[in-house]
Parts: structure tokens; sequence; C-alpha cells
């Protein structure tokens, strides 16, 4: 059997059929649609298959591409059993995913060409003499739609992909922009409005995407009976491929000589792991990055050397800007608890208002719908969820997060020479002195951090930056073995095998905590008992922790390693007993 080349980059449906390639069949949730609602709205991270099921959709119902049904559908869910309304629809499709927003000007005029390209493309498609004029967008929707009435009896199929892509710009970037495009007489609540007047009539049905419902009330506010199908538990699996998918897609794309055993352990660990509703059947993989990875393996025969494409690390740079939005010492605490715990408990916020308190549910939503953090289960004692974050590489990137923050608000550059000589150092002599001389740098550049809540996860977060910025180690947070937590483990990737598991116990010991009003004898013995302490407990931990039947047959190295305030007092290896 030939393979079939792999479409990642390609949001065509008509494109990947007629040439070929690779498809995952998601044409049963067509029906589905048709049976939930006439508008509907629909939420997905970036770069989760939003655009392709949007061009699904418009090839389906497009009366202009009947005759093609059976070159396009023939083999599919639903060209083996199709609905009544099949090519039944003129289709009006805007993509908002590259308006541009460099000043209030700027926005305003590529909003309207977009707006107008769009009611243009349509004219050329469906050869109607529509008298177009480039006006404002919402007197371009209502001439547009008054013309269509008098050319044409039929109903429209109203498609939006990305609706919210500038907006979200906008509120990272230029707040004051934003409110003027949402007010009574901003130009986007305007042209929604304009929707709204002839949806159910000039206007059937309407399939709205996105990424978040921040933006949802203030900017959609004159369109608002859409039904939101986001977090339905019938819709969990209609974008993202299934673990059955991502397998198809290998046995069609990967030749199966040399196929290594654990390619659907790495996908998994790389990009599985989201689920969007409390009663999904399964977690999901982030399609676009399966794509990425299966297209370079199938070209080159191995793994690509960076696990989230340039692409994809631009959008979830632009993303990464909202985490400054509103409440941005609230929002790192946030980071900091999801990164550390490993989990966060929260309620999910399905729309949400500027005008409200940003609290640290919105935030803990935001990063849902942003795929940095998925549903784990419901949390038994309440109507909340329990929110983990998907994958490693979400992990990775939940790091770049912090370390720019962190470095932006110290005003302090790592050194990336000096980091690998501090990894250098771990492996080579089994010391952990040069990395906690480079923890000490930067902790001395954040000024007043006991003020400011300082406290061991603190310690924990910049030993891990520095580690992971390496691409060497993979890191577990309170790691259990045994029923006992081990505060960081970095297990190395798996080309560097030959490298130690590394095991850290963290202590920190408020700098207030050994301070006096006078220096005395006394005093002296009391500081020197507290650090004497911390360092036989973490000593201690690490010796029953490495003592674990996991580790057994494995290279170990921990450090003990003990600050007070900023600066390191302790930072000892510890010898650990083979068995």
């Amino acid at each position: 059997m030939s393979l079939k080349p792999i479409p990642y980059g390609v949001s065509d449906y008509k494109t990947i059929i007629t040439k070929g390639r690779a498809y995952v069949d998601k044409t049963m949730y067509i029906r589905s649609l048709e049976d939930a609602d006439d508008y509907i709205l629909f939420l997905r991270p970036r770069r989760f298959g939003k655009s392709l099921f949007a061009s699904t959709l418009g090839y389906y119902y497009d009366i202009a591409e009947k005759d093609n049904f059976d070159l396009l559908f023939s083999g599919t869910d639903i060209g083996r059993n199709p609905s009544l309304e099949k090519n039944t629809y003129y289709i009006l499709k805007f993509d908002f995913s590259d308006v541009e927003t460099g000043s209030g000007e700027i926005l305003l005029e590529s909003f309207t060409n977009r707006v107008y390209d769009a009611l243009l493309a349509f004219s050329d498609t469906y050869h109607l003499d529509l008298t177009l004029k480039m006006t404002r967008p919402a007197a371009q929707l209502s001439t547009f739609f008054r013309e269509f009435r008098r050319t044409c009896d039929g109903k429209i199929y109203v498609i939006i992909d990305e609706y919210d892509n500038f907006a979200n710009e906008l509120l990272s970037s230029d707040l004051e922009s934003y409110e003027n495009i949402i007010s009574g007489d901003g130009f986007v609540r305007k042209w929604y409005a304009g929707l709204k007047r002839v949806a159910g009539t000039i206007v059937g049905r309407i399939f709205i995407t996105g990424v978040s419902p921040i933006t949802l009330d203030s900017l959609t506010s004159g369109f608002n009976n859409a039904t939101n199908l986001s977090m339905d538990s019938d819709f969990n699996e209609m974008m993202g491929f299934t673990r059955s998918e991502v397998e198809q897609l290998i046995e069609e794309t990967i030749s199966h000589e040399g196929l290594p055993s654990d390619l659907m352990n790495a996908l998994t660990d790389y990009y599985n792991g989201y689920c969007f509703s409390k009663k999904g059947k399964e977690h999901v993989f982030n399609s676009d990055m399966v794509l990425y990875y299966l297209k370079h393996y199938q070209r080159h025969h191995e793994p690509p050397d960076v696990l989230l494409d340039y692409n994809a690390v631009s959008d979830y740079g632009k993303l990464g800007r909202l985490m400054r939005f509103k409440t941005p010492d609230q929002n790192l605490e946030t980071l900091k608890e999801v990164v550390f715990n490993g989990y966060t408990i929260s309620h999910l916020v399905s729309r949400y208002s500027l005008e409200q308190q940003f609290k640290p549910e919105h935030f803990k939503s935001l990063l849902f719908y942003l795929g940095l953090l998925t549903i784990k289960e419901p949390d038994p004692e309440s109507t909340s969820f329990l929110l983990q974050i998907p994958n490693e590489v979400m992990k990775g990137l939940y790091f770049d997060f912090l370390m720019e923050i962190i470095t932006e608000d110290a005003k302090y550059t790592p050194e990336t020479g000096k980091i690998k000589d501090a990894l250098r150092q771990i492996a080579r002599e089994g010391s952990c002195e040069k990395l906690t001389v480079l923890m000490e740098a930067l902790l001395h550049s954040l000024s007043n951090r006991d003020s400011l809540g300082f406290a061991e996860k603190d310690l924990k977060i910049t030993l891990a930056l520095y580690l992971l910025m390496s691409k060497v180690y993979t890191m577990k947070s309170e790691y259990e073995v045994e029923r006992r937590y081990i505060d960081l483990v970095f297990f190395p990737e798996d080309d560097m095998s030959e490298l130690d598991i590394l095991l850290f116990e963290l202590k920190y010991i408020k700098k207030s905590d050994l301070s006096k009003k006078k220096t005395t004898k006394s005093s002296d013995t009391a500081k020197e008992k507290t650090i004497a302490e911390a360092i036989s407990g973490a000593t201690e931990q690490l010796k029953r922790y490495s003592s674990a039947t996991e580790f057994s047959e494995r290279k170990i190295s921990a450090f003990a390693i003990v600050f007070a305030g900023a600066e390191c007092v302790h930072r000892g290896k510890v010898e650990i007993e083979c068995l």
C-alpha cells in the first residue's frame, strides 16, 4: 500500500480529498450539528482543526458543489448517509484570523477589507450581479443581504472562522481600541447586530469558531442567540484526534519498516491529554501537532528536533501575552500553582464581561480555553473541575511563560553559557554548585520577595527553569514513589539515557526566621540548628525516595538544597546506597 501524504498546514477540505492526502473523518458530526441547533458557537484552542472542519461544512452544504458531492464525500460517514440539507445553501465564509490590529484605524480598515473580500468572493462563486460598496462593515452587510434577496430565493449558511483572534490581541495590547470596537457604536458590535437581523430569514444556519469566550459577550452582544456546544459531551472529540484516529494516520502514512514501537507512546506524552467536556468519552490529541510530528517522521524517519513547530510557537506567544491580562500578579501565582501542584480546581466560566472583577477562576478558565489546562475529572465535592496540564509540550510552554515573566520582573537575563556549564557540572562532577549560584543570582534580582510571599515553590520554579532550558530533561513535580512525594525529579530524554535521573529536595527558610535584633551566641546556635534540621530533613527524605523499587536499576544523583532567603546555605549531593 502506498503511503498517503500528510496534510500538515492544509485547512481546505477539497484539496485534501482531491489530492489523496490522509484524512481523519469527522463528517459524522455534521449530522449531529444539524440536530443540535441552527446557530452554533464552537470554541477550541488554536491549531485544533477548526478551519478544516469549517471548510468541510462549507463544501458539504454548498449548492455550487452539488455535482461534486460523490467526489468529495464518498467513503465518509456523511457520504454514506447524507442529510436532507446537503448542497442546499449558499456559503458565506468570513475568516478573521489575520485581521490586523496595529491601531484603531488599521483595525477598521483590515476588518472592512476582510468583510468586503468575503462578500466579493461570494458574488464571484455564485456568478451573482450584486452591487457591493467599500463602506463601513455593517453597511456592507446590510447592502449585501438586500442585494441577495433581490437576486436569489435561497438561504445562506454563514461560517465565521476565528471570530475572536483580533480581539484577543487587542485585549493584551490595546484595551482602548478594544473598548471602542465593542461600544454601542462599535463597528464590530454593529456588524453582528446586522447578522442577527437576517438570522432565520435570509440566513438559515450559522457556525462560528474561536478560542476563548472572554470576548464573547462584548464582541458579539448584537448576536446572542447562538448555542455554545464547546463543552457538550457529544462534541468532545469533534476536533482533535482520538487514539484510534492517530493509529489510523500512522497506518496510512508511516512505513512499517523501522517503525519504532514507542511512536504512539511519544505522541501520547507530547500531544494527547485534552478533554473539553465533563462527560467526554476520551482524551484527544492536538491534531495539528500530530500531523507536524508525523510529516517530519515520514520524510526523515526520525522525530523532529523541536516538538512544537514555529507556527504554533508564534500562536502561543501571542496568547501568552494574555497572561498579563487584568491581574498579572494574581495570574502569575495561578501559573505557579498549576505547574507545581500539577493541577488546580476551578469552576469553568462560559462567558465573561470586562465589567466583571477578574478572579482566579476567570484566568483558569482562560487557560482551559487556550489549551493550557484541560479537564482531568469533575471535582466530586462541587460543580468545579479538576484541571491539569494536558501534556509535556504544554508543560514546557508554562516554563517558557514563567521564565519570561520572572526574568522580566527581575530585570535579569540568564546567560546560556553559564547554564550549560552548570548542567555539565551536574553530569560530570555530581555537583550542583554552579546551578545554585545561578539560582542565587536570579533570586537576588527579585526584590522584597519575602514580602510578596516568596516560598519553597519559588525555589522549585527557579531550579526547574534552568534545568528545563537544557531541553535534556523531562520534569516531574511532587513525583510519587511508594506513597512518598519527591519535590522535583528530572528524567533524561530517551536519547540522553546515559545521564543520571536527578532527584532534588529543596528547603526554604525565611530570612526573617533567622534574623534577630541582636546577634548573640545563642541566636547563632539557633540559626545553625534551624539550618542543620533542614539539611537533615532533606537528606533523609532523599535516602528514602531513592530506595524505591522504581529506581533500583536506574542511575541516580540526589541533591539536598537549602536556601535562607536568596542565599543558598547548603548544596550537597546525597550519597545513595545501591540496592
